[in-house]
């Protein structure tokens, strides 16, 4: 295929052609150089498939969507498992679309993963205002939900915890559940939240601190009618306070959720944060199946690494447990 040469050829000439006349979305574009429609059905759709597997951005999708007509209509019912939101006015109107559009109500219906954002230019005051009761509803399917912070702009500081917990409850197929960059007033906050999904099968825990450690004796002793069943955990940089507290519940008391724990990744490997990983890894011992290192340099601790080589090993039944490291890297 040479598309340049087919758009130089074109009779209007390459700078007069009409981009718009290429583009293939209901708005209007300022994509430079899709492909003209008598180029799009020569483009196998493989090909769309394996650059969408490495896209984790809805606009970098979006982008490669535009390149053909057939790519944008296929893409578009097809290969759209995910939707992520950062402000209330993107909700707004979204909402607005769905009472329009049955193409709209059918993506939201089919929507796998959930994302809830904030960073730079987006504070978390934001996205704390999205209306998550409604979205439930229009998103039957949703099976992961993702909330990230930025670090600093203090996650639940505006954020009515107990309702948020109770909004969980309504995504009835949620298995996934990642909170990153998170702030937290107590530990009967995070497990509220963790509770609130008893079909959980994945948690994921990164870059979250604790405001006040203290837990009320009521809500220490209370405990729950259903808990979750997990079969992958990841727990990075959390601070000592949280980390002590859920390791605690995970173990003995509220959140006794990790029999069944195949997967786990962590990066604390040193000091007192791996005492208490000890803990958990005695609880995991007999289930886990990979033990994951991540975000952390080669060179970091080796020692340790291999210590907690020979520990884990050594507290699992399976002795064929895989034993992964991962570089530093941001996640996000």
């Amino acid at each position: 295929m040479k598309p340049l040469q087919e758009i130089l050829d074109h009779p209007c000439g390459s700078g007069d052609v009409d981009w718009d006349a290429y583009y293939f979305a209901p708005n209007p574009s300022h994509i430079l150089f899709p492909l003209p429609p008598s180029l799009s059905i020569r483009v196998p759709f493989d090909v769309l498939t394996h650059v969408i597997a490495f896209l984790d951005s809805e606009a970098d999708r979006s982008t490669v969507a535009l390149v053909c007509k057939d790519w944008y209509r296929w893409l578009g019912h097809h290969r759209y498992p995910d939707l992520c939101i950062r402000s209330r006015e993107t909700v707004n109107a979204l909402l607005g679309l769905y009472l329009r559009s049955e193409r709209v109500q059918r993506r939201l219906k089919h929507t796998k993963t959930l994302k809830c954002e904030s960073g730079r230019d987006v504070k978390w005051r934001q996205v704390a205002g999205i209306p998550l009761q409604v979205l439930a509803t229009y998103m039957p399917a949703v099976r992961r939900f993702v909330f990230r912070g930025y670090a600093g702009d203090g996650l639940w500081s505006e954020m009515h915890v107990p309702g948020f917990a109770k909004v969980l409850r309504s995504f009835r197929s949620l298995h996934n559940l990642e909170l990153s960059g998170f702030l937290l007033d107590n530990f009967y906050q995070l497990a509220r939240i963790i509770l609130a999904c008893p079909s959980l099968e994945t948690l994921i825990l990164r870059d979250g601190e604790l405001i006040n450690s203290y837990l009320p004796r009521a809500l220490a002793e209370a405990r729950p009618t259903r808990i979750p069943h997990l079969r992958r955990l990841e727990l990075c940089h959390l601070e000592l306070d949280l980390l002590s507290e859920l390791v605690d519940s995970l173990v003995e008391r509220r959140v006794a959720c990790c029999d069944n724990v195949t997967d786990l990744t962590i990066t604390e490997i040193a000091g007192v944060a791996a005492e208490l990983l000890t803990r958990l890894l005695r609880v995991i011992g007999p289930s886990l199946q990979r033990l994951t290192l991540a975000r952390m340099p080669w060179t970091r601790n080796l020692q340790a690494y291999h210590s907690l080589e020979a520990s884990t090993l050594s507290l699992a039944w399976n002795t064929s447990i895989q034993l992964s490291r991962h570089r530093a890297r941001d996640d996000r």
